[in-house]
């Protein structure tokens, strides 16, 4: 899935100038990894008796599959 973020050249400036020129796609990109990871962790500890720190997130993705956990906000 492509997700498109538009920022003004103003916002650009100051976020290159916080991380530096041509960072701020790998700096979304690792905030969002960290969320989908956080949120992983999370559901796992919910809803199983299993340690999330000993599973890689494609692992972890799969335990969260056979859960039927997954639902759009609209549906919870």
């Amino acid at each position: 899935m492509d997700i498109i973020i538009t920022i003004s050249e103003d916002e650009t400036r100051l976020l290159e100038g916080w991380l530096g020129v041509g960072k701020i796609q790998d700096w979304l990109q690792n905030a969002i990894n960290n969320k989908i990871r956080q949120r992983a962790d999370a559901t796992i500890l919910e809803q199983t008796d299993k340690n999330p720190n000993k599973f890689t997130i494609a692992e972890k993705l799969d335990i969260i599959k056979t859960l039927d956990v997954i639902k759009p906000v609209e549906e919870i």
